[in-house]
């Protein structure tokens, strides 16, 4: 929905911060079966999204593209303050000394499938639980299954990718 003279003051309707929206009347927390297909849920798998968007006829290809070059160009762009937090944290006297930072990319999607960087998260949530307020005040924590999948899944890949590094070579 479009901002605009009534809807202008809903304080969620126009973040994309999970943290904030998880607050919303209208949140949808994700089914326990998050991978099955026309989940309608608030947070979804990125694959879930582009099948529901190539049902509505929507150019999924031109999509993934747009996001592709939107990270390619993040990267690009910060590669040199990259390059000093290696240099800070990594002893030049070390020649085998390997480090990785996982980064988030918050990027928002236009109605014409355009693809914007909102921000980059040099320390993303890996989380996966979900505080819920019981009815006497006190705070619950549980486990979100979405979130433990992505993020374990992100957490196995980066660790995959780091050791395919070979700095001797």
């Amino acid at each position: 929905m479009k901002p605009d003279s009534s809807n202008i003051k809903n304080l969620y309707m126009h973040l994309t911060n999970f943290s904030l929206n998880k607050n919303s009347d209208n949140y949808v927390s994700p089914e326990e079966e998050f991978y099955k297909d026309g989940s309608t849920a608030s947070k979804r798998l990125l694959t879930q999204v582009y099948k529901s968007l190539a049902a509505k006829g929507k150019d999924v290809r031109y999509l993934k593209r747009q996001i592709s070059q939107v990270t390619a160009l993040t990267i690009i762009a910060i590669e040199p303050y990259l390059k000093n937090a290696y240099h800070c944290f990594i002893s030049s006297d070390n020649q085998n000394s390997k480090c990785f930072q996982i980064l988030g990319l918050d990027i928002l999607v236009d109605e014409s499938l355009n693809a914007w960087l909102m921000e980059v998260n040099a320390n993303p949530s890996l989380n996966v639980y979900v505080d819920k307020e019981l009815p006497n005040g006190d705070i619950e924590q549980t486990l979100c299954e979405l979130d433990k999948y992505v993020k374990s899944m992100l957490i196995a890949d980066t660790f995959k990718l780091a050791d395919s590094v070979d700095p001797g070579k």
